[in-house]
């Protein structure tokens, strides 16, 4: 769970902050780090744990971009919503 969460935010924070350039460079910078184990970082760098961290950076990924991909929908919805209302005024 934590290592879901610490790539979750990661991503979405991100997805929500930065340029598409600045997201690449952190985004392929965090998969050398966290997931490879190159330095700084300095993990373990056996096949199975590369493969569980991994895994668990793209469910992170899927994650944070679902949560983006609904909160802007929901967002939309409801300015689509009021527009809606005022129109009926």
């Amino acid at each position: 769970q934590y290592q879901l969460t610490f790539y979750h935010n990661h991503f979405l924070m991100g997805l929500k902050n930065l340029t598409f350039s600045q997201q690449l460079r952190l985004f392929s910078r965090l998969f050398d780090c966290h997931v490879l184990g190159n330095p700084p970082c300095n993990k373990s760098r056996s096949p199975l744990k590369i493969l569980s961290r991994g895994i668990f950076y793209s469910l992170g990924m899927v994650d944070a971009l679902t949560t983006f991909i609904k909160s802007n929908w929901d967002g939309g919805q409801v300015y689509s919503q009021l527009d809606e209302i005022r129109f009926l005024k």
